[in-house]
């Protein structure tokens, strides 16, 4: 809950600016949201909810990680290949990972949620 009020917070606060407030903020907000439900769901001892809401959870929190993670990919692939200044193409990078580090990581936990319900 803290993590997610302190995003919530510094969202507004980037260096990609409206988009990244619009990321980073819904980032916050759904990371917040999920841990509720998940909460929530254990309180009323429904494990199954509790255990989807914290895989949802936990792919947010992910985020983190893979921001640095496609930041280094983009980085390295605007210099490497197309010898795009390093400066340049931090700001080009950072204008997409806050999105793109927590969309694919909920994609991936959804599809795997669903993936299972399909073969229980």
């Amino acid at each position: 809950m803290v993590a997610g009020v302190a995003g919530a917070v510094l969202a507004s606060v980037n260096l990609a600016g409206p988009v990244g407030t619009a990321g980073f903020g819904l980032l916050a907000l759904l990371w917040v949201s999920f841990a509720v439900a998940a909460w929530r769901a254990i309180r009323h001892r429904d494990v199954p909810a509790h255990r989807r809401w914290a895989l949802r959870a936990f792919a947010l929190t992910y985020a983190a990680v893979t921001l640095r993670l496609w930041l280094g990919v983009l980085i390295a692939t605007q210099t490497g290949l197309a010898g795009t200044d390093a400066d340049v193409a931090f700001d080009r990078a950072y204008h997409v990972v806050p999105f793109l580090c927590w969309v694919p990581n909920l994609l991936v936990a959804q599809w795997f949620l669903t993936r299972r319900e399909v073969s229980a």
